[in-house]
């Protein structure tokens, strides 16, 4: 089940693992692309939940949750969002080197 953080996270995680030319971001692109959907509702207008830091400020995921799905709004993509169902189990993965990429926050959260 997972949470708007959670989601930061493994998004972050697949970051490091694209950066490092590692396999193991193919299978969360293919996941994560799996929940993408053009016909999405427009971003809400409140603070994202949390957000994936690692990728460049133009490219953080802002992610939104409810009761039934997470909703995740990247940059530059005008029509849709990722439209992840809180029943889906997010793929396991290792930590990469650094800690950096276990350390997203919710966004409006201390540092």
């Amino acid at each position: 089940m997972p949470s708007p953080r959670e989601l930061a996270r493994a998004y972050d995680r697949y970051v490091v693992a694209r950066r490092r030319d590692d396999r193991e971001a193919d299978a969360f692109a293919a996941w994560i692309a799996s929940f993408w959907s053009a016909e999405a509702p427009p971003e809400p207008t409140d603070c994202p939940d949390a957000a994936s830091v690692l990728g460049e400020a133009a490219c953080a995921v802002r992610w939104y949750g409810s009761s039934t799905t997470v909703l995740g709004y990247a940059p530059g993509a005008s029509h849709g969002c990722y439209q992840v169902p809180v029943a889906a189990g997010v793929p396991e993965s290792r930590s990469p080197t650094g800690a950096a990429a276990d350390d997203a926050r919710a966004v409006g959260s201390p540092s």
